[in-house]
C-alpha cells in the first residue's frame, strides 16, 4: 500500500467549483456506505500503467491501514489483504486512445499475518501465526 487511505470525492467541474459547490464523499449505489481510495503498488508489474491501481473500499469509517513493516533499513512496505475484492473490466481514454483497464472494489482490508518464517502468509493458509 502506498500513501493514505483517502475518502472517494465526486467529481465537480470548473463550472460547479465556480458557483461555490463542495464535493461531497461517494457512497456505494447499493449499500449507501461511504467510498475510500487507497491505491497500491506492484512492484514486479512489467507495463508502467500497471505499477499502481487504485482500490476502492465500501465502509462505513474509514478503514485503517496496517503498521509498515521494515524489509531494510530505512525502507518500509504495508502490505495489505483486501477482503471482498473484485475486479471489473472497463475502458479508459478518450478518441482513439483507448485501452482497457481495471476498476477494483473491496468490502475491507487488513494486514499481511507474519509466518514464524517471517515471510507473509498466503491467503486462507492455516499455519499463518
Amino acid at each position: 500500500m502506498v500513501g493514505a487511505v483517502e475518502p472517494d470525492m465526486e467529481y465537480l467541474s470548473r463550472e460547479q467549483q465556480g458557483r461555490g459547490r463542495r464535493a461531497k464523499q461517494n457512497t456505494d449505489e447499493i449499500t449507501g456506505l461511504l467510498l475510500w481510495k487507497v491505491t497500491i503498488t506492484d512492484p514486479s508489474a512489467t507495463r508502467k500503467n500497471d505499477a499502481s491501481v487504485v482500490v476502492v473500499i465500501a465502509a462505513p469509517h474509514q478503514p485503517v491501514p496496517p503498521e509498515g513493516i521494515d524489509i531494510a533499513p530505512g525502507v518500509k512496505v504495508r502490505p495489505v489483504v483486501f477482503e471482498g475484492l473484485t475486479v471489473t473490466p472497463k475502458i479508459e481514454g478518450q478518441g482513439e486512445y483507448k485501452r482497457l483497464g481495471y476498476a477494483a472494489r473491496a468490502t475491507g482490508m487488513r494486514g499481511v499475518q507474519a509466518r514464524a518464517t517471517g515471510r507473509p502468509a498466503a491467503a486462507g493458509d492455516s499455519k499463518a501465526a
